[in-house]
């Protein structure tokens, strides 16, 4: 039956200012919304308010007059998803009568909560709060899948921020809801706190702090024991980078990618020893490397709306690793850790990059965004020795005591903040998708690409690293296609020097360490080779794409002397590692 109004919005009355902002958010988004005070306003309403209402109050008192909210009751009925806004404990009798409504009408509903507790086992309570009502309703135990959301105070002055996170939620399960069946819940299914603690995610998690506490264990007491600040850091962060769409249409790919880093975060639910200052960058990277697997997945089985991949990622300090990333299995879960001393290294090298590299006056054939001139880069080294002691400065610190030193202060023009920030986004989601693709190559239960021949039974071990490189590279360009139209030339980049970077790093430890069967590895000729094969997926598929010869040639250039930009620093440092190794120089002994 073809419903007349796509959202109803049902809230307290109180809560005005917000209920506009949210609508007005739906109806940018291409949504046919309304809320329940405009339709009892309206003085030719399109219902019959002679209609008799039926009132289930929870009070003493019954009201005898409710013919007043016959429209509201028929606008339940035409609604396709009606929207309840409540305040936690504070349950409006009229929100609940409306939830009643509309389970009756059999319409998609959604919660939106407001002012609730931040924890997800409280919130796990009050999200029962509907199927409660489903069941007293149907008196059954089964009810159909719903959304939700958690968000901040209705009434403060992120009100507008709150609108347009809680409207892209609500545009999403709407898709979501249009999409297929959803699945059917049951009240009834047994599941206990205890066996939640035995799921994959939640040992996966224990696993994960198990390390992080030993790894922190020499200077671990400064650290905060509540879980808290990198979870709220993460959520900060989400909410702010989604809020730069107020006003606006965000594109679906994008709202997609929001929710999905919020299911992520739920998921890993960082401890008391992570990473608060990247922890909400890798949950959004993250969600646009699931948003690649997902489609793949539905390549196999069209009918699959869900893909929650039993991955928890996180961070450890002052690892030792060969590769400052680890896919680690065990049983049936899956944890991908990144060394956080390497992020912190990765982003003061980036901001070297873009502070000593010229803003063309227009963006290229190439560029795709980056707009950065890197051919140049050469005489401004030879220019300006201050870039080059920084770069030192750097590495020598991260070689000789685990934590790089700042390279330069953050740029303050626009362009080379967005140069930088696109850098480093895409940089993070490249190496995060070196970890993806390992699980993939080693048989984890999602389908590889159709596309990339890679099969993990038929890969040979002497090629497994290439394989995984060019997997993950592939799932990075997927990934800017579907979340935030970033092109395959800035992808291609964007992983380029997240190898050099990895480079750099086993180049400084091997330089102090000659005899180290350990890092001396990767010798220059033959990682520029592997670096060059890298290119060969991307010059296919954009000739697949009908791109021109030319256009294509000077599109792999621009993004092999970015993406190369880091070992034009390195080649010209190198030495004076080597002559302070000679002297004596030692390099940190957490290196092993």
């Amino acid at each position: 039956m073809a419903k007349s109004l796509d959202v109803l919005l049902c809230y307290r009355g109180r809560f005005q200012a917000f209920v506009r902002a949210l609508a007005g958010a739906l109806r940018r988004s291409g949504v046919r919304a309304a809320f329940d005070r405009e339709i009892l306003a309206d003085p030719h309403p399109a219902f019959d308010p002679e209609r008799e209402v039926e009132w289930a109050r929870i009070g003493v008192q019954p009201d005898d007059d409710t013919a007043w909210r016959a429209p509201l009751r028929a606008a339940v009925d035409a609604a396709e998803m009606v929207v309840f806004a409540i305040a936690y404990p504070d349950l409006s009798e009229n929100v609940i009568n409306e939830m009643q409504w509309s389970i009756r009408s059999q319409a998609h509903t959604f919660l939106l909560v407001h002012d609730a507790p931040t924890a997800l086992e409280a919130q796990g309570v009050i999200i029962s709060t509907l199927a409660i009502q489903y069941l007293l309703v149907t008196g059954g135990p089964e009810y159909p899948e719903f959304g939700y959301h958690f968000c901040g105070s209705l009434e403060g002055v992120d009100l507008d921020r709150e609108a347009t996170i809680a409207a892209h939620r609500i545009v999403e399960h709407r898709a979501r809801c249009r999409a297929g069946a959803l699945r059917t819940m049951n009240a009834a299914d047994g599941l206990t706190l205890a066996a939640l603690e035995q799921r994959p995610e939640a040992r996966a998690r224990r696993f994960l702090r198990g390390l992080q506490a030993s790894l922190h264990r020499g200077d671990g007491a400064a650290l905060a024991s509540d879980p808290s600040p990198a979870m709220q850091a993460a959520r900060e962060h989400l909410a702010r980078r989604e809020a730069e769409f107020t006003g606006t249409r965000a594109p679906a790919g994008r709202v997609e990618q929001f929710r999905r880093a919020e299911d992520i975060l739920a998921r890993c639910r960082p401890g008391p020893h992570e990473s608060a200052s990247y922890f909400g960058t890798l949950m959004l990277e993250a969600a646009a490397l699931e948003m690649v697997m997902h489609a793949d997945l539905r390549v196999a089985q069209p009918q699959t709306l869900d893909f929650m991949p039993m991955v928890v990622v996180g961070t450890v300090q002052g690892s030792n690793l060969l590769l400052p990333w680890a896919s680690i299995e065990r049983g049936d879960f899956r944890v991908l850790i990144l060394d956080a001393a390497f992020l912190d290294f990765l982003y003061q090298l980036l901001k070297l990059m873009v502070v000593a590299t010229a803003v063309p006056a227009t963006d290229g054939v190439g560029h795709q965004g980056l707009m950065l001139d890197f051919e140049h880069l050469p005489e401004a080294l030879a220019s300006n020795g201050g870039l080059l002691d920084a770069f030192y400065g750097c590495v020598r610190r991260y070689a000789c005591a685990g934590k790089p030193q700042t390279s330069v202060d953050a740029p303050k023009d626009a362009e080379r903040i967005q140069a930088l920030s696109t850098w480093i986004r895409l940089t993070e989601r490249g190496l995060l998708a070196l970890g993806y693709a390992d699980f993939t190559l080693r048989g984890a239960p999602w389908p590889p690409p159709a596309d990339t021949g890679s099969d993990a039974k038929t890969a040979a071990p002497a090629d497994a690293g290439s394989r995984r490189d060019r997997l993950a590279l592939d799932y990075g360009v997927r990934a800017g296609k579907l979340a935030d139209d970033a092109g395959p030339v800035q992808a291609l980049a964007a992983v380029l020097a997240v190898h050099c970077a990895i480079h750099i790093r086993q180049r400084m430890l091997a330089t102090l360490n000659p005899a180290s069967a350990k890092w001396n590895v990767d010798a220059g000729g033959s990682f520029e080779a592997r670096l060059r094969e890298l290119l060969v997926p991307v010059d296919e598929k954009m000739t697949l794409a009908g791109a021109p010869q030319a256009w294509r040639k000077s599109a792999l250039e621009q993004a092999w002397l970015g993406g190369t930009a880091l070992l034009q620093f390195w080649s010209r440092v190198e030495p004076w590692l080597r002559a302070e190794a000679a002297a004596g120089l030692a390099p940190y002994t957490g290196w092993g």
